[in-house]
């Protein structure tokens, strides 16, 4: 056995790989917050440039962290840096480091990103990652609020002056008795429309601001005995102060606001899953990925598509086929009936008229997930080293990844393994779209 350290023992290096992932870990969520809470300042003083600046800062620094821990271990651990049983007997030591953490799972997803570039895992390796039920949380775990809840008579303007001042913005709004009169009035409207008026217990706000594209945004709810209606103050800091740019009260809308076309908030989240667990009640269609990727921790949500894609095709046997529209020249792709995600797996060549190559189409995805997308652009997932089993594929569907991609696609048995692909949230073609819909729809 032979350490690069001399006095690193076997029955010590467990705990110091463990100790060594952790404070790369810890120093990852200091830089990211650090950077997130920039946002304020930025929005007080409508520094949209600099606001640009610290989202591609912030996307970048998780590969940055992850990457530079797995360098050190190879020095530490020399020949035995991946050695397999030393990384299970570390595992269990980085269970012990991070077991009463608010963040744990995001602490349990970076450890598989560091053990991923270690051993280069393809599928799913349980016993030196974290998996599935390794994700519920620990219930040593403190609570910690997320929210304040106000006690529900009537809906007034003083409560609603009481919440925004929650705030301390260092701008002043610019006309915050207006602000209070026109939200008690649309919050009044909105009960009365759907028939919860008198049924309100609470008004439950999260004590964290939310900020992007030069917006900052209040997120609540209207809590009944069984149901929750959807609070949320959109904000923008202009000339004459902070105004309210408007009011969502469905969930709808507060849906598209979270949208996968949008850029990741700037939110302080101290407890990541109670924050999540309260957005799922305003928004009860979003997937838990879409709602982590939503406030920035998008290695995460990764994690939580994975796991629900295994979840979902465990207990559902259709099989992928081709999604409908136009084949891509650049792309095979594939979705799963069932499940509403598309997958992308990029081809060996590209017919004319297309004059591009595969770094090209990785530099215009990497392009992407850094540019402000503000509606207008799909986020994606980039997933490498996957596997799936060979009978959920259409035959003219593997029979084309094999044929057109066989640099990242093989199959071994009963198994088809892909080197590389990317995943999107399902949406129809704009040709399909309009070709299907009636008259006044396209």
């Amino acid at each position: 056995m032979a350490f690069s350290e001399a006095k690193l023992s076997r029955e010590a290096a467990p705990l110091a790989v463990a100790s060594t992932v952790y404070a790369a870990f810890e120093r990852y969520q200091e830089d990211f917050t650090k950077i997130t809470l920039r946002a304020r300042e930025r929005f007080e003083t409508r520094d949209y440039r600099g606001a640009d600046q610290d989202a591609t800062e912030r996307l970048e620094l998780y590969d940055n962290r992850a990457g530079r821990v797995a360098a050190d271990l190879a020095g530490l651990l020399g020949d035995e840096y991946t050695n397999n049983s030393l990384w299970v007997d570390a595992k269990e030591s980085y269970c012990e480091l991070i077991e009463i953490r608010y963040d744990v799972e995001l602490a349990m997803t970076f450890y598989n990103s560091v053990t991923r570039r270690v051993h280069g895992t393809i599928g799913l390796d349980a016993g030196i990652e974290f998996y599935d039920s390794d994700f519920e949380i620990n219930s040593a775990m403190p609570e910690l609020p997320s929210h304040l809840s106000y006690p529900w008579a009537d809906f007034s303007e003083n409560l609603v002056s009481a919440l925004l001042g929650f705030c301390s913005f260092q701008t002043p709004f610019a006309d915050m008795s207006k602000i209070c009169a026109d939200v008690s009035r649309m919050v009044d409207a909105r009960l009365e429309e759907v028939g919860l008026k008198g049924y309100i217990r609470s008004l439950d706000v999260l004590t964290a601001v939310f900020y992007r594209d030069g917006g900052a945004y209040v997120i609540g709810r209207l809590s009944a005995e069984d149901e929750a209606l959807p609070l949320v103050f959109c904000l923008r800091n202009r000339e004459n102060g902070i105004e309210l740019d408007a009011v969502l009260l469905d969930e709808d809308s507060v849906s598209i606001l979270f949208s996968f076309a949008h850029s990741y908030f700037f939110v302080n989240a101290r407890h990541h899953r109670k924050m999540i667990e309260f957005l799922s009640t305003i928004m009860p269609l979003k997937r838990i990925d879409e709602l982590y990727a939503s406030i920035g921790h998008y290695k995460h949500a990764k994690t939580e598509l994975h796991r629900n894609l295994r979840w979902h095709m465990a207990r559902s046997s259709d099989r992928f086929e081709f999604t409908k529209g136009k084949k891509g020249m650049v792309m095979v792709v594939f979705t799963l009936p069932s499940y509403g995600v598309v997958f992308k797996v990029i081809r060996d060549s590209f017919m004319p008229p297309k004059k591009t190559d595969r770094q090209r189409v990785l530099d215009c995805y990497e392009l992407v997930f850094k540019h402000d997308k503000v509606g207008r652009l799909v986020d994606a997932q980039e997933f490498v080293a996957l596997e799936f089993r060979k009978d959920r594929f259409d035959p003219e569907v593997l029979k084309e990844l094999i044929e057109t991609a066989a640099d990242t696609v093989r199959v071994e048995g009963e198994s088809v393994f892909i080197k590389h692909l990317y995943t999107e949230r399902r949406v129809t073609p704009l040709d399909v779209y309009v070709n299907t819909a009636d008259d006044e729809s396209a």
